[in-house]
This record gives structure tokens, C-alpha cells and sequence, in this order.
């Protein structure tokens, strides 16, 4: 909500749905944002639309793999995660990994690029990168015959 006040035309994409749904449509309501949220539900095509985002965003309290983390970065998208995001699956140096406890201000610095890359961050070569590409497609791909 912060950073809207100050970035008005931002939009807010939420991906996938969960038990927090009913919550988070109640603070959309409350603040006032129905406008710049769009929910797309559960899909199975989240690597289509990466390319629209300005901004991969992931805060969970717990993930053991992070799969869309590695798949944003892959499509070069800048990505701003919680600190329970595995450093494992960061493959950029477009990553920066901030504690949920942070404050807002530290929130809105990442979101608007202007925090120091993540300490953590390795960069991989093209190669590397085509290979876990590879990966994940075929993985995909198995997924849509079963």
C-alpha cells in the first residue's frame, strides 16, 4: 500500500490461491486497491505471463524449493523474495532476499531497485542457465501428457 501511494499507476498481479485468499481480499477491499489487483486464480501457464512483470515478488514464510523464483529469473525478471527463500535457487544477481520482519521502508527500497545486490547471489553462465531451462521445460512438458 505504501508503495502505491507514491507509484499510482503500479498494478498488483496475485498468482495461484491458497488459504490466505479470503484475507487478502479483505485487505484489497480495505484499502482501497480493487482497482490495480488482479487475481489470476491457479494456473498451470504462470511462465507465460513472467514477461508482463516489472517485478517478481515472492514473501512466504516457508519454501523448500522455490521453483517460481528460479523460473522468474530465468525469464530476467528482477525478483525481490523473503529471506525463506532458499539461496540455493538463487541463479542471478537480479535477486535480492529480505527478512518479512524487515521494515516497510527496506521493502520499498528492493522493490524500487535500489538496494545493493544479495551477498548471496551467484551468477551462473548462459549455459548453465539454458540447461536448467531444458530442465524445467521438459518437466512442464511431462506434466501437460499426464
Amino acid at each position: 500500500h505504501e508503495y502505491k501511494k507514491n507509484t499510482p499507476n503500479s498494478l498488483l498481479m496475485l498468482v495461484g490461491d491458497g488459504d490466505e485468499k479470503p484475507h487478502i481480499l479483505q485487505m484489497i477491499n480495505e484499502l482501497g486497491i480493487n482497482d490495480s489487483v488482479i487475481l489470476t486464480g491457479q494456473r498451470d501457464d504462470v511462465v507465460r505471463i513472467y514477461r508482463a512483470f516489472d517485478l517478481f515478488m515472492l514473501t512466504s514464510f516457508h519454501e523448500s524449493s522455490s521453483i517460481v523464483t528460479v523460473e522468474a529469473q530465468l525469464s530476467d525478471i528482477r525478483c525481490v523474495v523473503a529471506d525463506s527463500i532458499p539461496s540455493s535457487v538463487v541463479i542471478s544477481d537480479k535477486v535480492n532476499r529480505i527478512p518479512l520482519t524487515a521494515d516497510k521502508a527496506i521493502w520499498i527500497s528492493a522493490i524500487n531497485g535500489e538496494l545493493p545486490k544479495d551477498p548471496m547471489a551467484s551468477t551462473i553462465s548462459e549455459f548453465a542457465k539454458s540447461g536448467v531451462m531444458e530442465r524445467l521445460i521438459g518437466i512442464y512438458k511431462s506434466n501437460d501428457t499426464e
